[in-house]
C-alpha cells in the first residue's frame, strides 16, 4: 500500500503533461490574427512583422509541413480566407505549386504552397502580408 501512495504524486504530473500535449494542435491563424494558416502547416520563421490598429498588417512567414496535394490544400486555404472575410484576387495552380492572393481592407496576403515531390512531409510555403498606404498607392 505504501508503494502505491508514493507513485501517485509522481504519476499525476506525468499524466497531466501527456494530456496537455495531446490537446495541443497547430494554430489556425498566424500570430493569433485574422490571417489564416493553410491546414496542417506551421510557421517556421517570420520577419518584418508589423501591426497596425490592432491587426497584423505586414510580415513574411515561412511555412512548413506536409503537402500531399497542393491543389486540394489551396482550395482548403482559400475557403479559410473567404470565411475570415478576405476576398480572393488571384489563384494559380499546378501539380506541385499553388499561388493565392487575397485582400482585406488595405491589406494583401500572398501565399505560395510548394509540394516536395520526393518527401511531401518536407514541403514548404510562405505568406507575405503587406498593407497599402492610406489613400491608395
Amino acid at each position: 500500500m505504501a508503494n502505491t501512495r508514493s507513485t501517485i504524486p509522481v504519476l499525476l504530473p506525468a499524466l497531466a503533461a501527456i494530456g496537455l500535449a495531446a490537446c495541443s494542435s497547430t494554430p489556425d491563424t498566424i500570430l493569433e490574427s485574422d490571417v489564416p494558416l493553410p491546414p496542417g502547416l506551421s510557421v517556421r520563421a517570420s520577419s518584418d512583422v508589423a501591426r497596425s490598429e490592432g491587426q497584423l498588417s505586414g510580415g513574411f512567414f515561412l511555412l512548413y509541413g506536409e503537402i500531399d496535394d497542393p491543389v486540394r490544400l489551396g482550395a482548403e486555404t482559400r475557403s479559410r480566407f473567404l470565411t475570415a472575410g478576405w476576398q480572393g484576387i488571384v489563384t494559380y495552380e499546378s501539380p506541385h505549386l499553388v499561388r493565392l492572393a487575397f485582400t482585406k481592407g488595405r491589406r494583401e496576403a500572398k501565399l505560395e504552397l510548394v509540394s516536395r515531390r520526393i518527401d511531401p512531409m518536407m514541403s514548404s510555403g510562405s505568406v507575405r502580408l503587406a498593407e497599402s498606404p492610406p489613400g491608395g498607392g
